[in-house]
């Protein structure tokens, strides 16, 4: 099976989403196993075929593209609105005055909202590209998450491939504890880790020798709370028997006892073997085997299995949220926001967990490379071209579009239109109707036409004949650094 790129992925959205220039209709999944935009919901459904992974006939590659790209953007800004009206910074002051500025307690509240160089423009391609922007590059955040789950989506499978090839023995471990609308969420988060971590190290584990870890926690919304729950991939020489899987799931259970909860013998841990054998032996066996090609997906599926109704992911609940499709989750205004706040609270939390053996295998495979001319695996969707137009913005307008809580806007604008010619007309109309026809951030906003990929010096250097004359030699300075003092 083809692992697809996410411009490759289907959408499940139920309405049609209607732009000033660019009108999209999009229908809902017809089957359980396409992937979905991460505006919406999107799952996969183990051993299925790559014929379950099929865009809409409706809509093309691009427009699929410049959709995901809007949706992220619009579910970032709510996301950094949110910040802003729950003062989720802290106030703190220069070391030279007095003077106040905001630090905000999440790096995602500058993603796309502050420039890389603030000495240089920023520049918007077609497509949706931008350059000269900071990006946070966080799992939870809307934009930079599609590259994140995608690199982690090769790595996986990278390292899965090197299994195949070795013929290892691939347990994928289930593990779930309980929990309740009480519990927040980082003490759901740090109870599985602690008890995850503790199985891991664990005899009734290491003494099978297991070859290389890799763990995925996830943590969708429920009614009952945060369901954090562990995916784990465990890899053996040989495979277990079935006294051993229960002495797995026993001991999972006395570990639940020992950190305080009731952890369920049947529904606690539960272990599959992961085969690529044939058809019919993945038809006998579908309920406890999995196909080779689409755990990688299982493993970094950023969204949760809507076929098992387990609840919504906060990307999910984030994304109706952004696009007031309130009649469309069980959460009002307020709920929300109060779980985006308490999500975005515990930093510094890895929810990808491998062993030193992993790292290795995946080193080997990264270095196996046949063709050094072939195209990398990397998603290079923001690399520019040197010869394409753009839409150049002064960083001091940048500065002030942000000041004044335009700048996202400009980014939604931008991302509805591929012609940039379309996209500056209506930036413009934006600003006239926002601030009125006399406003001076519009000069700073051009259509830059192709360019070449030379870098160009604002002047060329020459060569100066001093002489002695003092006055003659200082004019032939002041004429030779004019340029860069322009």
């Amino acid at each position: 099976m083809k692992i697809l790129s996410q411009a490759q992925v289907g959408y499940s959205l139920s309405t049609t989403a209607t732009f000033p220039n660019d009108t999209f209709h999009y229908s809902k999944a017809s089957s359980p196993g396409q992937f979905i935009n991460c505006g919406a919901r999107q799952h996969c459904t183990l051993g299925k075929e790559s014929d379950n992974f099929q865009k809409q006939d409706s809509l093309s590659t691009e427009e699929v593209a410049k959709l995901q790209k809007y949706n992220s953007r619009l579910a970032l800004n709510y996301i950094q609105s949110v910040f802003n009206k729950h003062n989720f910074y802290d106030i703190k002051k220069t070391s030279s005055s007095e003077e106040k500025y905001k630090v905000y307690n999440h790096r995602t509240a500058y993603c796309l909202n502050r420039q890389f160089d603030s000495s240089q423009s920023t520049y918007l391609y077609s497509g949706g590209k931008i350059s000269n922007l900071f990006k946070c590059g966080n799992y939870k955040c809307p934009v930079c998450c599609h590259k994140y789950f995608m690199d982690k989506r090769l790595e996986i499978q990278k390292v899965l491939d090197y299994a195949n090839s070795n013929n290892m023995f691939v347990y994928m471990v289930t593990l779930t504890i309980p929990h309740t609308n009480k519990d927040t969420y980082l003490d759901v988060f740090e109870l599985a880790s602690r008890c995850k971590t503790k199985l891991m190290k664990h005899k009734v584990i290491q003494n099978q020798y297991p070859i290389f870890t890799i763990s995925r926690q996830e943590e969708p919304y429920t009614r009952n709370g945060y369901h954090c729950h562990y995916h784990s991939l465990i890899a053996f020489d040989a495979p277990l028997l079935e006294d051993c899987e229960n002495a797995i799931k026993k001991q999972w259970v006395k570990i639940g006892k020992s950190e305080g909860v009731n952890i369920s013998f049947e529904n606690g841990a539960d272990i599959k073997l992961v085969t690529d054998g044939e058809v019919a032996v993945q038809y006998m066996c579908k309920e406890s085997k999995i196909d080779f090609k689409s755990i990688a997906c299982e493993m970094t599926a950023t969204e949760t299995k809507v076929a098992k109704k387990e609840g919504m992911s906060m990307y999910e609940i984030i994304s109706l949220a952004s696009q007031d499709r309130w009649d469309e989750m069980p959460y009002n205004e307020l709920k929300v926001e109060k779980l985006i706040i308490e999500y975005f609270s515990a930093k510094k939390k890895r929810i990808f967990q491998g062993d030193k053996n992993y790292g290795r295998i995946l080193q080997i495979m990264e270095n196996r490379i046949t063709d050094p001319n072939s195209e990398s695996d990397s998603d290079n969707s923001d690399e520019v071209e040197e010869k394409e137009t753009r839409i150049s913005i002064t960083s001091q307008s940048v500065y002030q579009l942000v000041h004044k809580k335009l700048w996202f806007k400009i980014l939604l604008i931008h991302s509805k239109h591929e012609n940039l010619n379309n996209a500056l007309e209506e930036i413009y109309t934006f600003l006239d109707e926002a601030l009125g026809p006399d406003n001076h951030i519009v000069d700073g906003i051009t259509l830059e036409k192709e360019f070449d990929n030379v870098v160009r010096f604002k002047f060329k250097p020459k060569e100066i004949n001093f002489s002695k004359d003092y006055n003659k030699d200082l004019d032939k300075l002041l004429e030779f650094y004019a340029p860069l003092a322009a």
